[in-house]
C-alpha cells in the first residue's frame, strides 16, 4: 500500500511538472521571417525554453519548430549557415506561431507587439529628418514606447519593446522603461543584462 501511495505521488508530480509547459509550433518561410535565403537551418533561442537551443533544418526554403516553453518569454530565431546573423525577436507561447514580414504573429502576444512594431516603424520613419517638429516627433516616439511598456509592465511585451528600443533611445530613457516593469521583467536574461550595462554606462 506504501509502495502504491509512493507511485501515485510521483505520477502526481510528473503531471504537474508536466504541466507547467506550454507547448508550440513556429514556422514560416525565409523570405517570411526576413532570413537570408542562404541559411541551412534556423536557430530558435529562449531563456523559459524546455530544450535550447532549438535547431531545424531549412527544407524548401521552410522551417518549422515544435517545443515546450516554462512560460510566455521573449525569443529569438537566426540563420545558420549563412554569414549574416540576423535575428527576429519574437514571444514564445502557447499557440502556433507563424512568420510574416520579418515578425511573429498568431498567438495574442505576438500580434500585439506586431501592432506596436507597425506604428513604431511609421513613427521612426518620420525621424529620419531633423526638420521643424523634430522634438515634438520624438518625444511623441518615447511616449508611446513608455505607455506600452507601463501597460505591459507584467508581461514580456515590455521586455520585447525595450529590447527592440536599445538602439533607437538615450540610455537613461531606456534605463527608466526597465525600471518600470515589474521584478519578473526585469530579471529576464537580457533584460538583467541590459540593465546591467546601462546603470554602468550612467555612472
Amino acid at each position: 500500500m506504501k509502495r502504491s501511495l509512493t507511485i501515485l505521488l510521483a505520477a502526481s508530480l510528473l503531471m504537474v511538472s508536466c504541466g507547467k509547459y506550454q507547448h508550440f509550433t513556429v514556422k514560416g518561410n525565409l523570405e517570411d521571417a526576413g532570413l537570408p535565403a542562404s541559411a541551412d537551418s534556423v536557430l530558435l533561442e529562449g531563456e523559459f525554453l524546455a530544450k535550447q537551443p532549438l535547431k531545424v533544418a531549412v527544407k524548401e526554403g521552410a522551417f518549422e519548430f515544435k517545443g515546450k516553453v516554462k512560460k510566455a518569454s521573449v525569443a529569438q530565431i537566426s540563420p545558420v549557415g549563412t554569414k549574416l546573423r540576423n535575428a527576429h525577436l519574437m514571444i514564445l507561447q502557447k499557440g502556433d506561431i507563424t512568420f510574416r514580414n520579418g515578425r511573429a504573429v498568431g498567438t495574442p502576444l505576438n500580434d500585439t507587439t506586431d501592432a506596436y512594431v507597425n506604428r513604431m516603424n511609421e513613427m521612426n520613419r518620420a525621424l529620419t529628418e531633423r526638420n521643424a517638429g523634430f522634438d515634438e516627433r520624438k518625444a511623441t516616439f518615447e511616449q508611446t514606447i513608455s505607455d506600452f511598456v507601463s501597460r505591459h509592465k507584467d508581461d514580456p511585451c515590455s521586455a520585447f519593446a525595450i529590447l527592440l528600443s536599445r538602439r533607437n533611445v538615450e540610455a537613461s530613457f531606456l534605463l527608466d522603461q526597465i525600471k518600470a516593469t515589474s521584478p519578473e521583467i526585469q530579471n529576464f536574461g537580457e533584460v538583467h543584462a541590459l540593465k546591467s550595462q546601462l546603470e554602468a554606462k550612467l555612472k
